[in-house]
């Protein structure tokens, strides 16, 4: 039998189609058992099963994330150990507290001896990795009529209010430790939570501090040095004034590190400030579990 042109070429065609056709079923065939044998290592399962894996994302390491207790649901600021309060008595005469936190350091014996000349006393809040460096200044500072609080031992945020256990451990040996330069009977349970006790997430350890007898106090009153930027003397004392002027009693937070040179070069200036506007000046003290300020 003869074909005419047309015939060979429509057969030739239909040839080509075909061939292609069985070509792309095999590449998908092997394909699809490439990917079910990287899956599960067995090639057992089909094309459809390939298509319903899950998507798979790197793996990513979660956030560390605060376990509540059952004292947060309470109002913080107000536990049984907090004093801040009662040293604000308003009772018609202006009380002003300064404070100084994180020393001894250099910065301290100048300190002292502005508070000298002024006749002044204070509260100092120590840490004890600072104390323990500087024996001598806490010697001088309880010498000279000061009060000595607890500022925990490192300061580290992350270390002391990651466990109960740590943060009883940086009281302590910080109480030990000022204990073994004055004496401990002269050591006073008064502490000053680094940051502060404003957060929620301080609650438990108000509770930590109230059952080991302690207590502790907060400020209303600040010059700023805290923020650790360089600001001017003006700056400093602006925030000063503003802060402590609308007060009866001023709890007055400062610190006396080793950076902090703007603090004792103003500190003449606050306390000529509060002079005028009529606060005298008292350090902190708790003695035998009886809260108030002598």
């Amino acid at each position: 039998m003869r074909f005419g042109k047309k015939t060979w070429i429509g057969i030739i065609v239909a040839v080509v189609v075909a061939i292609g056709g069985v070509g792309t079923w095999a590449v998908l065939y092997y394909k699809n058992r490439s990917v079910a044998t990287v899956a599960n290592g067995s090639g057992t399962i089909d094309s459809a099963e390939v298509t319903n894996l899950p998507e798979q994302t790197p793996e990513q390491t979660p956030a560390p994330t605060y376990t509540p207790t059952p004292l947060d649901v309470q109002t913080p600021g107000k536990a049984d150990a907090d004093i801040t309060d009662r040293l604000i008595i308003k009772d018609g005469q202006r009380k002003a507290f300064l404070t100084f936190d994180d020393g001894p350091s250099e910065n301290t014996a100048k300190i002292l001896d502005i508070l000298k000349q002024y006749d002044v006393k204070a509260t100092f809040f120590v840490m004890g990795k600072n104390a323990e460096s500087h024996p001598e200044l806490i010697k001088r500072i309880f010498e000279e009529g000061h009060a000595i609080g607890n500022h925990s031992y490192n300061h580290n945020y992350g270390y002391m209010y990651s466990r109960a256990e740590n943060f009883k451990e940086e009281v302590e040996k910080t109480t030990e430790l000022i204990g073994s330069i004055i004496g401990q009977e002269n050591v006073q349970k008064l502490f000053r939570f680094p940051g502060g006790s404003f957060e929620q997430s301080k609650a438990p350890y108000k509770q930590i501090l109230s059952e080991m007898g302690y207590s502790f106090a907060d400020w209303n009153s600040l010059n700023g040095d805290a923020d650790g930027k360089p600001y001017t003397h003006e700056h400093i004392m602006t925030m000063f004034q503003e802060t402590t002027i609308k007060h009866e009693d001023a709890v007055v937070l400062m610190h006396d590190t080793a950076a902090k040179t703007l603090t004792v070069d103003a500190l003449p200036e606050c306390i000529e400030y509060l002079k005028n506007y009529g606060f005298t000046f008292e350090a902190i003290h708790v003695a035998d579990g009886a809260e108030g300020a002598a």
